[in-house]
């Protein structure tokens, strides 16, 4: 009885899911037939649009095609207001696959047709998408900073649903800072939001399990899973499998911190089982790294290895040293764009200042003390704009060409750092599988691994690195000390570090210290030289 009752709820529930999956591809169907027939390129759009979203859920590869088409009609067509939607989109779609270099470059175009048009809440929009990618990339200074000014302008917009997404999203930063009052502040203001002002699941579950997350961190693991297994009912509701992987992702990160291995390897196999779905990457790299921590802490070390393998496989077709370059230039392409409108403003100012002067001369053409009156203000006034004309050229021309060839040495160098830091600890990793197989060899491998141990230290590298660091960065360094006395050291380096543009991902492998501490110490070097949230760290180092 007990085993007919089982395969009936079995049954029934293949067949809900067959019964949605059939709806799904229903509409589907229904959509690609309306834009087969659609002549009219505003609907087409519309549809192609439409047909992303669906897709997002499930299959991001496919959600990128159709907004890729959707993107090229608008283009054509020259249609702003459904342009910005299409980059946000399709945006969001490459982030979630890991391609950060695409993302960074979709969200700032959405950035620059809504601040063209005055439109504050797409602003707003552009502003926390950019935020949740520089977040990713290590970049944790300029995500705090576009998430502020996202809030910012929900707030007096007075859009609850938006500052409940935002105030999420601002919570998760301060976890990553281990600032966890203030990262509970937020959380709680968006649960609050989502559970009463504005029902919002999706919304709901992501806090929920972020209150998770900063509960485990504290160590009060009971409180952890309890908001985590509730992210997770929620989640449920929405049938949204990316939100699903994400919870089954907290729920595995707090497990692994609470030290039960088989719950950890439980929900990363359910984290991969829906990032396979969607075929995002991110979080295909996140689980076999919990896989691989989980079967190391029980002793299974085949097990740790195979998965730590395909970690660094997906960690490398992620993010590499080239992309995270890309998006460097990618965000000084458009400053310089902004530069690039300045420059004209400037030049229309100066145009119409010269035909000012040509007339008025003219009508005071008679009078002799008023032409040179005219003359010696319209000299000082055209030459005061070609002074601001000059120097705003000359930024642009700097910032074209912000890495010197002494900065370019040192990029290079560190990246030479990283590349054989990644590779000792492969080849660590491959000695300690093969130490593990034969005793025989044992000794022999034991031995090259505490060599290999001692040559990942870098520190010859490191010391001619910071040598050179330290000779570039003198001047800075003087005025940094000049302005900031009490700074230490160590905080003068990371200074000097993050003027080079480097993140925070790097900065860890230069200095041998966990990317976490990097973003602590970022954080405290923030509060110690007085910056609101608003100003940007990296920003204030220019202006010494």
């Amino acid at each position: 009885m007990r085993t007919f009752i089982l395969h009936l709820i079995a049954f029934v529930f293949i067949l809900l899911i067959g019964t949605n999956s059939f709806a799904e591809k229903a509409i589907i169907d229904s959509l690609e037939t309306r834009l087969e027939i659609e002549t009219v390129d505003s609907n087409r759009i519309k549809i192609l649009i439409k047909l992303t979203e669906i897709h997002s859920v499930f299959d991001l590869q496919k959600a990128i095609i159709y907004g890729e088409k959707a993107k090229k009609i608008a283009q054509t067509e020259k249609d702003n207001k459904l342009l910005p939607l299409i980059y946000q989109r399709v945006g969001m779609c490459y982030y979630y696959l890991g391609n950060y270099e695409k993302a960074t470059e979709y969200n700032h175009k959405n950035l620059d047709i809504a601040t063209k048009n005055n439109d504050i809440r797409l602003m707003a929009s552009a502003y926390n998408n950019l935020a949740m990618i520089y977040y990713d990339i290590g970049d944790v200074d300029k995500g705090l900073t576009y998430f502020i000014k996202a809030l910012n302008v929900f707030e007096k917009l007075k859009a609850n649903f938006k500052i409940g997404v935002i105030s999420g999203n601002i919570g998760s930063v301060y976890l990553s800072l281990g600032d966890y009052d203030l990262s509970l502040k937020y959380l709680n203001r968006a649960v609050e939001i989502f559970e009463t002002k504005e029902f919002y699941p999706i919304g709901l579950a992501k806090d929920l399990a972020t209150i998770g997350v900063v509960y485990s961190r504290k160590g009060e693991f009971k409180k952890a899973m309890d908001y985590g297994e509730e992210a997770l009912r929620v989640g449920r509701s929405t049938k949204d499998n990316i939100l699903l992987a994400e919870m089954h992702l907290t729920l595995s990160e707090i497990y692994l911190e609470s030290e039960d291995y088989l719950n950890t390897l439980k929900y990363a196999d359910s984290l991969l089982f829906y990032a396979n779905k969607t075929q995002a990457r991110v979080q295909l790299k996140i689980a076999y790294k919990l896989k691989s921590d989980a079967y190391e802490a029980l002793g299974e070390i085949n097990s740790a290895f195979e998965n730590y393998k395909l970690f660094i496989i997906y960690k490398d077709s992620i993010l590499n040293s080239d992309q995270l370059k890309s998006i460097k230039d990618i965000e000084v392409k458009y400053n310089m764009k902004t530069k690039e409108q300045q420059i004209n403003m400037l030049e229309i100012e100066n145009e119409i200042l010269k035909q000012k002067k040509i007339i008025t001369t003219q009508k005071q053409y008679g009078l002799i003390g008023g032409i040179v009156l005219i003359l010696i203000l319209g000299t000082v006034i055209f030459l005061n704009v070609r002074i601001k004309l000059k120097k705003t050229k000359l930024e642009k021309e700097m910032l074209s060409g912000r890495l010197s060839s002494a900065d370019k040495s040192l990029t290079n160098y560190a990246l030479h750092i990283m590349q054989k830091n990644n590779m000792l600890e492969v080849m660590k990793v491959s000695l300690q599988k093969i130490k593990n197989k034969g005793e025989d060899r044992s000794q022999v491998i034991h031995e090259l691994i505490l060599k290999l141990k001692s040559e990942m230290g870098l520190e010859n590298d490191r010391v001619i690195f910071n040598e050179q660091l330290k000779k570039q960065g003198d001047e800075f360094t003087i005025k940094l000390q000049e302005k900031h006395p009490t700074l230490t050291e160590n905080e003068k380096r990371l200074a000097a570090l993050l003027r080079l543009k480097f993140s925070s991902k790097e900065i860890s492998i230069i200095l041998s210290i966990s990317h976490n501490s990097v973003n602590v110490n970022r954080y405290r070097l923030r509060k110690k030289l007085k910056l609101s949230n608003k100003t940007s760290l990296i920003n204030s180092f220019d202006k010494l």
